[in-house]
């Protein structure tokens, strides 16, 4: 499905009854209409109303069976529910509510499903959410990954049970008074298997943690959920949105058009490996991004230990651009045999009506040349990626994107040219100019030769935005492509 009409429903969905405000003075009269000592369902007695959402009220409530037993009662407004597919809807957030047991999430109690009126009795959090903390309170880093922690391992949980929680956000993650992570709101929660979005013409969650697989195709996996990590985690170091844009459609366009700008020169102070976790979550390539939840609670426990986190790299893109490049060459040397005609090397004839065009060429060669020799690609001292042989080379680069930081570094010498890959979310194929420059994402950096061997390559880089530099060591993993 093309991403205009896509958007398209968007639009009409969102004048749906699900997302449409309700207006001040009806919320006020629902929300008052169960006052306090009001025994709900014939088990919880209303304690106070808590606020209010575009599908329901919740309310502090009690057991009077139990001491300090205390729930949040969502209750739906009255006639909300009006098809059997809202119902179901409904329905679903109580058994995703139901099936996962974590302390990072939030329990589920009781459902009650009368013919006007609908409500479900959870775990009541006595915190805070984490927008107003994010609006209110600087959070330091080591906090950070707490929180981030914590709720990749609510997710882990959620995702065991093949459920997609599909509107993770600060206002879904609440911090109770020890400051722990609870994950809430399994409103729009889909379980897998049941009929996809994109048949049903309706998008689900909030715009600016929408994953772009999603806006794309109308579907997406428990991979979804980590995206819309990763921006929450931006937005906790950032402390602002990695989007420009206002709106619900333009937040959803950005995304798939515009590279955000990068955590090293927003926030300079984040940790190297914080950012590279943030990266990797917000990678719009869903093959970069973490695979599983647990992945990324690996990594910033890592981070918490001061351990170095483990080069990783998708080798599908590597196989994809080794074979795009193995074509280019293969295409290369067909056009070079096809430019020698057979005839000519029977029987040349000089071309003399055009010396003085070939020998304008030639002097241009000739200045060319000179200045590459400059540069060190053909002196024997030099340091130019010229004087590398033709071949893969993989290892890795130290320093340059932080005095700890490790990051895996590719090269391809090729017939078609020369190509780098650094192993950053925000980084792709980049072909080596003649300067020995190359970009990752806004960032240019510029590589050198120090020693070299039929197998292996070592050399210096350094990025010419910041002038950070490192050292890089790569061995040769293959026959040139």
């Amino acid at each position: 499905m093309g991403v205009l009409k896509w958007l398209n429903r968007y639009r009409l969905h969102s004048r749906s009854v699900w997302s449409r405000p309700l207006k001040t003075r009806e919320t006020v009269r629902l929300m008052m209409a169960l006052e306090p000592g009001h025994l709900f369902g014939g088990r919880y007695r209303i304690i106070k109303a808590l606020g209010a959402g575009g599908m329901g009220a919740v309310y502090l409530a009690c057991d009077p069976r139990y001491d300090n037993f205390y729930v949040a009662l969502k209750v739906l407004y009255p006639g909300l529910i009006r098809t059997d597919e809202a119902r179901e809807r409904f329905r679903s957030e109580l058994l995703a509510c139901y099936r996962v047991n974590h302390r990072n999430v939030v329990r589920a109690y009781e459902y009650f499903d009368q013919e006007d009126q609908q409500a479900l009795a959870m775990e009541y959090v006595d915190g805070t959410d984490l927008l107003d903390q994010i609006n209110n309170e600087v959070i330091t880093y080591p906090e950070i990954i707490r929180i981030l922690k914590e709720t990749a391992a609510g997710l882990g949980a959620i995702h065991a049970e093949g459920i997609v929680h599909r509107d993770l956000k600060p206002e879904n993650i609440m911090l109770n008074s020890r400051r722990e992570v609870k994950i809430t709101d399994f409103g729009v929660a889909r379980l897998k298997g049941m009929i996809s979005l994109s048949k049903s013409g309706s998008m689900v969650g909030t715009p600016k943690y929408l994953a772009p697989e999603y806006i794309e195709t109308g579907e997406c996996d428990h991979r979804g959920d980590l995206y819309a990590l990763g921006i929450i985690a931006y937005e906790l170091v950032a402390g602002r949105s990695p989007f420009k844009s206002t709106t619900g459609v333009s937040l959803m366009v950005e995304r798939l058009r515009t590279e955000v700008d990068p955590l090293a020169i927003i926030a300079p102070d984040c940790p190297a490996d914080l950012r590279q976790v943030i990266e990797r979550l917000m990678s719009v390539n869903v093959n970069r991004r973490y695979q599983t939840a647990e992945e990324v609670v690996l990594d910033l426990e890592k981070i918490e230990r001061n351990e170095p986190l483990e080069l990783v790299w998708c080798e599908d893109e590597i196989e994809e651009i080794e074979d795009k490049l193995q074509s280019e060459s293969i295409l290369k040397e067909i056009k070079q045999r096809e430019l020698v005609d057979e005839d000519d090397l029977l029987d040349p004839r000089p071309a003399t009506s055009f010396n003085w065009l070939r020998s304008l060429f030639l002097l241009a060669a000739i200045v060319t040349v000179l200045s590459l020799y400059k540069l060190g690609y053909f002196a024997p001292g030099g340091t130019g990626l010229m004087r590398l042989k033709a071949g893969n080379y993989s290892g890795s680069v130290k320093g340059v994107l932080g005095a700890d930081r490790e990051n895996v570094f590719r090269l391809w010498r090729t017939e078609a040219g020369t190509y780098a890959l650094l192993a950053e979310p925000y980084c792709k194929v980049s072909r080596v100019s003649p300067a020995n420059r190359f970009y990752c994402g806004d960032l240019i950096f510029e590589v050198r030769v120090a020693e070299f061997d039929d197998n292996e390559a070592t050399g210096t880089i350094r990025e010419l935005t910041f002038d950070t530099r490192g050292q890089w060591t790569l061995k040769k993993v293959g026959v040139n492509k």
